[in-house]
């Protein structure tokens, strides 16, 4: 899977790293809080 960033514009490593990091630590967030609702709203 490729980024679009990448491409149209060189970044440094920190930068490309940090913005890898972030956007990883959003999408575990996001699955987390989506497994609570779930865990919340559907009965077991």
């Amino acid at each position: 899977m490729t980024d679009p960033s990448k491409t149209s514009k060189p970044v440094p490593v920190s930068s490309a790293r940090n913005g890898y990091l972030n956007t990883r630590t959003l999408t575990v967030g996001g699955v987390i809080l989506l497994v609570l609702l779930v865990a919340i709203f559907v009965p077991w």
